[in-house]
């Protein structure tokens, strides 16, 4: 079922479907992102940029000292990368139709590997706050975290980031998308499906994947939850262990590779 066959290192790249194409000055990119985060600092790749010049442009920024390079396109995105598999997703189950309007995109990539999930969050923050700015300063049909596969509208993009802007401000629906998919037909006749995660790996944490189960909508909920969890927290999750709230419903846990969804590894979480 995965649609990757190899492990696809971390992207870090955001990509905005844009109505038409708008050259977005350094000092418009500033002022949105002013709004949204008041305590970034903007730059360039060599140091913090407070007043630049007229048509300063935003090809090689820096957003509190992290480096990313944004390319403004006057043509649609390619079709490959907007393919993300046959399975739906949950934020945009049919985004066909307004995807077809679009004729400008922008990308946005902080290059290299972090070393560790704190570098990573650092990384998936600054892109994800550059987003948010071009966003708001342009005609917005979607918005793409590329590591997980996530495209969303843009109204959903807004909800999904308004908590960005805060110094530890992380967007774990955008950047970790659910995956569901049906497996085998249960006694009784009900359909039981295998949710799991995309984009965690990204941030240095293996996704996550639930056993089959007729109750696919509780299991996303669950998968979000303990992605918000794991991110905000620095926790991780490793086989062996029993996780649970008391008086709910604990899950057992075991490494598995390759996962339904990835070919890298996956821990497992079952039911008792």
């Amino acid at each position: 079922m995965s649609d990757q066959t190899e492990i696809i290192p971390p992207q870090f790249t955001a990509m905005i479907l844009c109505e038409r194409h708008v050259a977005v000055s350094f000092n418009d990119l500033a002022a949105a992102l002013k709004r949204i985060a008041p305590a970034a600092v903007l730059g360039d790749w060599s140091c913090p940029i407070t007043t630049p010049a007229d048509g300063f442009g935003t090809e090689l920024l820096s957003l509190d000292g992290q480096q990313m390079a944004v390319l403004a396109v006057d043509a649609p995105a390619p079709a490959i990368s907007l393919d993300f598999g046959p399975l739906p997703n949950l934020l945009w189950p049919d985004p066909s139709k307004e995807m077809a309007k679009h004729r400008a995109h922008v990308m946005i990539v902080a290059p290299g590997e972090p070393a560790n999930r704190a570098e990573a969050i650092v990384k998936a923050r600054a892109v994800t706050l550059v987003a948010a700015g071009y966003a708001a300063l342009v005609r917005t049909i979607g918005v793409v975290w590329v590591d997980a596969g996530n495209l969303v509208p843009p109204a959903v993009f807004t909800k999904l980031t308004e908590q960005i802007g805060a110094p530890d401000g992380i967007a774990v629906p955008f950047w970790v998308r659910v995956k569901f998919a049906p497996t085998s037909v249960q006694s009784g006749g009900s359909r039981a499906f295998v949710v799991g995660t995309a984009g965690l790996s990204a941030l240095c944490h293996p996704e996550l994947e639930y056993a089959p189960s007729p109750n696919p909508l509780e299991l996303s909920s669950h998968a979000l939850a303990t992605a918000q969890y794991l991110l905000s927290s620095g926790a991780s999750l490793k086989g062996g262990q029993t996780i649970g709230v008391d008086g709910q419903k604990r899950y057992d846990l075991k490494p598995k590779v390759p996962g339904m969804f990835t070919p890298g590894a996956v821990i497992t979480l079952e039911a008792r």
